[in-house]
Parts: C-alpha cells; sequence; structure tokens
C-alpha cells in the first residue's frame, strides 16, 4: 500500500469517525429513532423497483430473490425498532446481601458510541440493514465500510436512512478495499466491529480490535442430515434451493448432505429432480434460480474445487459443467474428507453427498468441520431431532428444514471458525450497548 494511498484512506476514516462521533454525543431521541427505523422501512418497500436492479447488476443477484431480500431488510428496520421499544433494564434483588440495605441496584443499556460495520457482496441490503438497523435505534453512530461490489446498492440505502430522519453524520461510509479496513482497524473511537464474511478476515479483525468487541458472522460448509424416515420430497425440495439459489452464494447454504444409507438412492433421485427445475441463467430473466456467481475467477474456483473432488475418487452425480460465469448445479458423492470440496466453504452451487448406517454416524460427519453457523436435520422422529440438537456443535438446529433457513427475530451466529457473537434485531442491539449499573442509595 503506497504512503500517498494509506493516507487518502486514513483521512476518509478520520472524517468519518469524526461525523459519526458526533452523532453520537447527540443522537435522535429514542422514539425519533424508533419513528425513523419505521419511515426506512415504508421507503424499502416503496422504493423495491429501483433497489432490486441494483442488486441484479452490481451482484447478480436473480431479481425475484432480490425483492425479497428488500423486503426481509424492510422486517428487520421494523423489528428493530419494536425491540428498542420494548427492551426493559433491571432491577437486581439485593435484599439478603449483606451491607446493601436501604440501597436499590439498577442496570441499564446505554450505546457504545462508534460502530463500525463491514459488509460483504452476496447480501449488500440485507446484511448491511442487519448491521446498521439495531446499532442506529440504541443511539449509536455506524461508520459503514460495504463491499467494493456494491457500492451504488450501499448508497441507496444511506440516502434512504437520511430521508428517514437520521442525519449524515450517523451513517458515513467508507469505500475501498482492505487498506480501508486497515484504517478502520486502526482508529481507537470504534467501539465495536461488526463484520461478515471470511474467516481469515474475521480472524484479522478479532487480532486486531484489541479489547475492543467484535459481532463476526464468518463463513461455511454447513451439514444437512436426512434420516432413514425423512419426507423425501419435503428434504429435496429444501435442499436444491438450500444449496443452489444464488449459486450458492450464502454462508448458510447447504454444502453437505448426510444421508442415511436405506433413503441414498431415493434422495438423489428426488434432487435431481428437484434441481431441474430451478431455472439457471440470467438474473434479471423474473425465472431465474441459479444466476451466475459474482465474477468467472470465483466460478473457475468452484470448478476447480469438484475436479480436485473428483481426481480424489468423488463421484459426479450431475451439473458441474462451467459456462464462463456460470456453474451448472452440482452434487458430487463420496467426496474424500480431506479434499477442499468438504472441509472448506464451497461458496458456488455444489454440494456432496456423505452416507451414513447409524445416527450417531451422521452427527459426526455434521460435525467434521471448523465451522458450526447452522445445520438441518430431516425426520419424523423427535428424539431423534433432540438428540441432534444436543450433540451439533453448530449455531442453529433446523428440524425439518436444511441448514439454509432463518428468520428475522431469531438469534444468527456460529461457533469455531463460523464466528463469534449473533445477530438478529434484539442481540444485536444487545452487542451494540453496554451495561450500566446504577445504585441508589437511600
Amino acid at each position: 500500500m503506497s504512503a500517498r494511498l494509506d493516507t487518502t484512506v486514513t483521512a476518509a476514516v478520520a472524517v468519518a469517525v469524526s461525523a459519526a462521533e458526533r452523532y453520537a454525543a447527540a443522537p435522535l431521541g429514542e422514539a425519533d429513532r424508533c419513528a425513523a427505523l419505521r419511515r426506512f422501512a415504508v421507503l424499502l418497500r416503496e422504493r423495491a423497483a429501483e433497489i432490486a436492479p441494483l442488486l441484479v447488476d452490481e451482484v447478480r443477484k436473480p431479481v425475484a430473490l432480490a425483492r425479497g431480500e428488500v423486503e426481509r431488510s424492510a422486517e428487520v428496520a421494523e423489528r428493530s425498532a419494536s425491540e428498542w421499544e420494548t427492551l426493559g433494564g433491571e432491577v437486581v434483588a439485593t435484599g439478603t446481601s449483606a451491607g446493601a440495605e436501604g440501597r436499590t441496584v439498577l442496570v441499564k443499556r446505554y450505546p457504545l458510541g462508534v460502530v463500525c460495520a463491514i459488509t460483504p457482496f452476496n447480501f449488500p441490503v440485507g446484511l448491511a440493514v442487519h448491521k446498521v438497523a439495531p446499532v442506529l435505534v440504541a443511539g449509536n453512530a455506524c461508520v459503514v465500510k460495504p463491499s467494493e461490489r456494491a457500492p451504488r446498492t450501499a448508497e441507496a440505502l444511506r440516502s434512504l436512512l437520511v430521508e428517514s430522519g437520521f442525519p449524515e453524520e450517523a451513517v458515513p461510509h467508507v469505500h475501498g478495499g482492505p487498506e480501508a479496513v486497515d484504517a478502520l482497524l486502526a482508529d481507537p473511537r470504534i467501539a465495536l466491529y461488526t463484520f461478515t464474511g471470511s474467516a481469515r478476515v474475521g480472524e484479522k479483525i478479532k487480532a486486531e480490535s484489541g479489547l475492543r468487541p467484535a459481532l463476526l458472522e464468518l463463513g461455511s460448509n454447513a451439514a444437512t442430515i436426512v434420516h432413514d424416515d425423512a419426507d423425501l420430497d419435503r428434504a429435496a425440495g429444501a435442499l436444491a434451493r438450500g444449496a443452489y439459489a444464488y449459486a450458492g452464494q450464502a454462508c448458510f447454504g447447504v454444502q453437505r448432505i448426510v444421508v442415511h444409507q436405506d433413503v441414498r438412492d431415493a434422495l438423489v433421485e428426488r434432487l435431481r429432480t428437484a434441481t431441474s427445475e430451478l431455472v439457471v441463467g440470467d438474473p434479471a430473466d423474473e425465472q431465474v434460480v441459479v444466476g451466475p456467481l459474482i465474477d468467472e475467477d470465483a466460478a473457475c474456483r468452484v470448478e476447480g474445487l469438484i475436479e480436485d473432488a473428483v481426481a480424489g475418487g468423488a463421484q459426479l452425480l450431475f451439473g458441474g459443467d462451467r459456462h464462463g460465469d456460470v456453474i451448472e448445479p452440482a452434487l458430487l458423492a463420496d467426496v474424500p474428507r480431506d479434499r477442499a470440496l468438504w472441509r472448506e466453504e464451497a461458496f458456488g452451487p455444489v454440494a456432496v453427498l456423505a452416507s451414513y448406517a447409524m445416527l450417531d454416524e451422521a452427527l459426526a460427519l455434521a460435525n467434521d468441520s471448523r465451522y458450526g453457523l447452522q445445520t438441518g436435520i430431516f425426520t419424523r422422529d423427535l428424539g431423534v431431532a433432540l438428540r441432534a440438537a444436543d450433540r451439533l456443535r453448530t449455531g442453529t438446529v433446523n428440524v425439518n428444514d436444511a441448514s439454509a433457513w432463518r428468520c428475522t427475530p431469531m438469534p444468527f451466529g456460529g461457533v469455531g471458525d463460523s464466528g463469534i457473537g449473533r445477530e438478529g434485531p434484539r442481540y444485536a442491539i444487545e452487542s451494540a450497548t453496554a451495561q450500566r449499573t446504577v445504585v441508589l442509595a437511600g
């Protein structure tokens, strides 16, 4: 990084953080912040016809999925306002504590000040709103470093926030690549980092943020178990969409399918059928579910993972052909567990299949990962489901759905290399605030 570039980025960050500090020192009132977020939700829905094409153009998201992302983001904004309105404090019982007679202990939450949100390309509206809305409603300012892939989407969101009633200095933006992240990490005025992206960058943020907290939502190679009593039609539909929608560019997407040996062949045939019904092609087409990857380099990387697995003895059951930046949805069986396609995050339209005979074996296969974001299990047996929920090392266990399901109110985050902390409006608000104890002496 050149000295001039470093100076330029550092200056930009200094201006952004200073502006954010001014807002954090005199934020909108609580009612005003909640009202502004609700106006923001209304504007998101009203401008969906303008924002969705930006997602198609900048990050190549199929237009139907783009509209869904905008709608979900509006829900996140509304929920963040509601959570702040109902987030109460606490009165600590001190009556039996020696020396505390006549004292009342209150616990309240206060904003941290300046928060930095670093967002990826794949959900440039959804993940930005998941980070920014809870931070702002809690009274913080938020310096946003959006993906270099989606600058126009980021600025459109910022304009809507300002139009909704937040001052410009509440949401300053810093554009750039790794050098911008370095400058943000070096600024001691930032009180919290919230990041979605790779485990490699997450490790860097954790290492360089010092004693300041970091909310990290990182990668995954999520597993879904299909037990011998599963509804196979339901499982196949959820697995196909979970593995291949948006070309598999989602951290909680299905990558590893662990299926009971007695239903393996039946599931494969249903997966073949369900996958064939997913339209592949131009993301501007209303019918398309599986569009191109973000660029041809990404497609070549996924193609290389498939070729490496096949060279190691895996069987390609269907798909896998590359056409420029498009990979046909692929399913492989018996991928060796030392191959990257089993061990690492593919982030593409490819899934691998492994068989098991006993449930303990399935749980061990699902846990054979340094990641632990979300898993799924299909079974009609409540005992099996509860056993899996107890044994799977993961942030979420979806019963009778694939790993690729979440809703706005739930906590979202993982263990291991999948990150630290939880998103979801209430949980993000808690991360963006500090508890303060107030002791009133009688």
